[in-house]
């Protein structure tokens, strides 16, 4: 199996670093899933479990029965490589790995 083919079977993407604010071993990370109950549509997700929105704020994740039409529009990427472009770029935004209301 090549590459790309191992890749078109992917459902979830780990993107990880250190994290200056916890002790060495600990990391801080974002997962980039794709919603199976919503088909072509990838989630950012955070270490709370909660979805970071295309405005680049988080967001509580209800339930899939209890996802709004305008949940998902927020809160869903087309394509894998889209929301993972948008995932490191929050990243890049925190280099401490916190937002500043959270520092």
């Amino acid at each position: 199996m090549t590459d790309e083919e191992m890749l078109a079977h992917a459902t979830a993407f780990t993107l990880i670093r250190s994290h200056p604010r916890r002790p060495l071993g600990h990391l801080r990370e974002l997962k980039v899933e794709l919603r199976s109950w919503d088909p072509d549509a990838w989630a950012i997700v955070g270490d709370d479990r909660s979805v970071l929105n295309r405005e680049g704020l988080w967001e509580y994740e209800p339930m899939p029965s209890s996802r709004t039409d305008e949940f998902r529009v927020r809160t869903r990427w087309p394509a894998a490589r889209e929301a993972i472009q948008f995932a490191q770029s929050h990243m890049q935004k925190y280099p401490t790995g916190y937002a500043p209301e959270d520092q």
